[in-house]
């Protein structure tokens, strides 16, 4: 009987729900299930398993920390992408031939002139997988890291490099232009982060076919704080009308890919980075009654403070708001704690926290 109700080899809730239209005996679905789930035919024939969320590598400390490293295919010639995981810095090497020892070589070439990484990224191609490529790891003191087999999302950075440097070839080609000059431009193209790959790998710019000045060459140091975070302080957040209002981002929440932000009107908010853009508005501004634009005052919550006197209010309503700096603020207005905040009116308000909308 069970193979009857198995006869058109479907899934385990078919199959049940068919034989309880007719049938009944005692532990039936347990039976049927334990049928279903042992089925040669159907377990070779099964869908994969559903995809998991897209989890990022860690961003590194330091340059040269992580590189992930690829092989191509390009013009009937193989070539080797290097790129770093921290600057996005990447080199290409054409290869003579594609065996353990070539691959070895190009790497020690460029490892020589910019340091030995901490980690090395790599698919798990024979090159990298041989015997060779693991001594050669243990002798230079780097960790060697593989995704799993047949999962090349893993090693995304360099697949997406692979990918941008086949494009840039193929214009190139095309427009008779020279590769090596495309490669520089984009080590000296910034970033999002508005640090170009050659500084943040060397703390200055290098100098390409467009014009620059000398100021512009001279070396400085990137501030690696805003590098590690990649954060939009001046954004904006999906209301419950759909529009993008005004915010200011106080702190990254503790889970991951999540932000507590500051509206315009004062609320906190949780907010996760698929509900935030970011925004080139230098600060959120704040619009009162006769259309007079007051930047917003962030308060920091101190202890042992009393509440500020109310002043008298005064009879010519038609004077419009004084702009007063930050350090007046301070020094005129004593800030109440716990979190509280002024309003323009002067009541103490304690902001609310939504964890969701």
């Amino acid at each position: 009987m069970l193979d009857k109700i198995h006869t058109g080899h479907m899934g385990v809730e078919k199959c049940i729900r068919r034989a309880r239209d007719v049938l009944f005996w005692p532990k039936m679905s347990l039976d049927i299930s334990d049928m279903v789930l042992k089925c040669s035919v159907c377990l070779e024939r099964r869908n994969s398993n559903a995809k998991q969320p897209s989890e990022p590598h860690k961003i590194p400390q330091y340059p040269r920390q992580v590189v992930a490293t690829d092989l191509f295919y390009w013009n009937n010639a193989d070539y080797i992408v290097i790129v770093n995981y921290y600057s996005l810095y990447l080199e290409v090497h054409k290869l003579h031939g594609t065996t353990s020892t070539t691959v070895i070589n190009k790497l020690k070439g460029t490892f020589s002139r910019l340091g030995i990484p901490d980690t090395v990224v790599s698919d798990n191609g024979p090159q990298y997988s041989s015997k060779e490529f693991s001594e050669f790891a243990n002798k230079w003191d780097f960790k060697h890291v593989t995704p799993s087999p047949h999962y090349p999302q893993s090693n995304g950075l360099a697949e997406k490099t692979v990918q941008t440097v086949k494009h840039m070839f193929n214009k190139c080609k095309k427009d008779g232009k020279d590769r090596h000059v495309a490669l520089l431009e984009y080590r000296t193209t910034p970033l999002d982060i508005g640090y170009t790959p050659s500084q943040l790998l060397m703390c200055r710019k290098l100098r390409s076919v467009l014009p620059t000045t000398l100021e512009e060459l001279i070396p400085k140091t990137p501030i690696y704080n805003k590098v590690e975070n990649k954060i939009d302080y001046s954004v904006r957040i999906r209301g419950s009308n759909g529009l993008w209002k005004p915010a200011i981002i106080s702190s990254q929440h503790p889970a991951s890919r999540s932000y507590i932000v500051e509206s315009q009107d004062g609320g906190i908010y949780r907010r996760n980075r698929r509900h935030r853009i970011g925004t080139r508005e230098e600060v959120p501004l704040t619009t009162v009654e006769n259309d007079t634009i007051v930047p917003p005052v962030r308060y920091e919550p101190q202890c042992n403070l009393t509440p500020p006197k109310l002043a008298e209010p005064t009879s010519n309503i038609n004077n419009s708001p004084q702009i007063t700096s930050d350090t007046e603020t301070t020094e005129t207005q004593q800030i109440p704690s716990d979190g509280l905040y002024i309003t323009r009116s002067g009541r103490i308000v304690k902001p609310k926290i939504f964890e969701s909308m």
